[in-house]
């Protein structure tokens, strides 16, 4: 399993727009036992702006040079997900991940492969 994967490198924390009674479910039947997905964070932490709900990564109070998903100099661009059982983008990403793993700031190496702005 992809989630199984990225824990045994990362700290893996979701950070969703979506409201926690809805995505709380989700999560736990994808880390039913809470072993994997080390934070859940849901809509009562992200920025209300504009009418769009923005997530800021700085209120998880770590170094932004090891994060690599949703600021966007951290972002991994990846292709929307539509009930496709045959859709393996996620685990077509697992090599580049990584190669994260040890990067003293994840944010130029993401810049190189997918053509960030830094």
């Amino acid at each position: 399993m992809f989630l199984d994967s990225v824990a045994q490198m990362f700290e893996v924390v979701v950070f969703t727009a979506a409201q926690s009674i809805y995505a709380g479910e989700l999560l736990d039947i994808l880390d039913p036992d809470r072993k994997i997905i080390s934070k859940r964070m849901y809509r009562e932490s992200c920025v209300f702006s504009d009418g769009t709900y923005t997530k800021d990564l700085t209120i998880l109070g770590v170094d932004l040079a090891k994060v690599f998903h949703l600021q966007v100099n951290n972002g991994i661009p990846i292709e929307s997900w539509f009930r496709d059982p045959s859709d393996h983008a996620l685990v077509q990403l697992l090599p580049f991940l990584e190669t994260l793993v040890d990067a003293e700031d994840v944010r130029p190496i993401i810049a190189k492969k997918f053509s960030n702005n830094e």
